[in-house]
């Protein structure tokens, strides 16, 4: 006797929450530890994250803090469709030795291209469901520091892999 299967992926609205509160717990600790973002920022950046991710709109954002165009620390997260060798990793271990005197709060997103794609009603439809406004703009460079990778967070086939750059 032969037995076969076909198990299909969908990646849901539900999924899309579930990394995006990954993300938030993640900014949550960068608050306990930098005093920022609020916790109102942290739940829009959730909303945000998880609505572009539903829709297959983003490719990449950062959250950290910057001084003279320069991130200090950040956290950055790549999205990955490809489902190949994704793990599902606890959020935390951000660090908290980084100097943020004056600094300011930062976040900076790239696009995929689907959104390219998309007609700019489609656009204004998904936009009107984020709380937070971006403006075009350049993303922050990075001084003398360093690079820590290693996590992910997962969810039915789509992943957030997560870098994290602390300048020296």
């Amino acid at each position: 006797m032969t037995y076969s299967s076909t198990r299909t992926r969908t990646f849901t609205r539900t999924d899309a929450v579930y990394l995006a509160s990954k993300v938030a717990a993640d900014l949550k600790q960068m608050q306990l530890f930098y005093g920022q973002p609020s916790d109102e920022d942290i739940t829009d950046y959730a909303i945000e994250l998880g609505v572009l991710l539903v829709n297959r709109c983003v490719k990449m954002v950062e959250y950290g803090f910057k001084k003279a165009n320069n991130w200090v620390v950040v956290v950055r997260y790549d999205v990955r469709s490809d489902g190949l060798g994704l793990s599902d990793d606890r959020s935390g271990r951000i660090p908290a030795a980084a100097d943020v005197t004056g600094a300011s709060w930062s976040s900076f997103l790239q696009h995929s291209e689907t959104w390219s794609s998309l007609d700019q009603s489609e656009k204004d439809r998904i936009e009107d469901s984020i709380p937070v406004e971006r403006t075009s703009g350049v993303e922050p460079g990075f001084g003398s520091g360093g690079w820590s990778t290693g996590k992910s967070y997962s969810r039915n086939g789509t992943a957030l892999e997560r870098g994290v750059y602390l300048s020296r």
